[in-house]
């Protein structure tokens, strides 16, 4: 069900609004690094990527499964409605070396891998511009994206509407 997401070339001319999934994307990885670029992005380096990536859909399909790190990667440029072409929007939690835990929501500009890890680049959603959108644990508004090394970092990716065939 997930291939028909990110790997049909074609819209079927059957395919309606109704037949349109929203997909999920849960992935996981031993460390994450942030540091800023000055186009005024940043980029997310995870080390140690899960091998596979947990994938769910919101109703009415409810489905489930993984995705292998290759098949997410080699998908990231094709389908119907490719993240390179309609960057997806991202929240990331990640804990400090304090133990404190954020969560921050971005836009995924872009995905690249190297070797083992996975580089992302970057971009505040809107609302995380006006402080609504980055959060510690208690709460707190934060007023940027953090710098610096994490651990435990977790990546929830909105897939955006797919078509299912």
């Amino acid at each position: 069900m997930i291939g028909a997401c990110l790997v049909t070339p074609v819209l079927p001319e059957a395919a309606t609004e109704k037949d349109r999934i929203e997909y999920f994307f849960a992935q996981t990885a031993e460390k994450a690094e942030i540091t800023a670029s000055s186009d005024g992005t940043w980029t997310l380096r995870l080390t140690g990527v899960d091998l596979d990536i947990i994938w769910f859909a919101d109703r009415p399909s409810r489905d489930m499964g993984r995705i292998s790190k290759e098949q997410f990667i080699k998908n990231w440029k094709t389908g119907v409605d490719p993240f390179d072409k309609n960057p997806p929007n991202a929240a990331i939690e990640l804990h400090d070396a304090s133990g404190k835990n954020l969560l921050i929501t971005v836009t995924l500009m872009s995905m690249t891998p190297d070797g083992e890890d996975l580089i992302y680049r970057i971009r505040p959603l809107e609302a995380m511009k006006l402080g609504l959108a980055l959060q510690g644990r208690t709460g707190e508004e934060l007023s940027e994206i953090p710098l610096g090394s994490f651990s435990s970092p977790v990546l929830f990716i909105d897939g955006h509407g797919c078509i299912r065939v």
